[in-house]
């Protein structure tokens, strides 16, 4: 849900970069976290919700706003093709 807050305020067209990096970076401080010992100094612990957390995110709409369902959806699509 973090990573659709901060995809609603961008354009579509950028919706599906915004997804493959913020899961990039989540991979990425997963692997450090586990290397380490600690969390990456940047993008956390390797939830997805870390990697993105000092991106600007808007209020979290309810499903009744189409433009909210869309974003939900294109990360859930990033989630099935890990």
């Amino acid at each position: 849900m973090a990573l659709a807050r901060t995809m609603i305020r961008a354009p579509e067209a950028e919706w599906a970069a915004m997804v493959a990096r913020a899961f990039a970076r989540a991979r990425i401080a997963g692997l450090y976290r586990r290397a380490k010992g600690r969390p990456h100094p940047r993008w956390g612990d390797g939830s997805v919700e870390a990697a993105v957390s000092g991106w600007p995110k808007a209020p979290e709409p309810g499903f009744d706003n189409a433009r909210w369902r869309r974003a939900v959806v294109v990360v859930l699509g990033g989630v099935s093709v890990r």
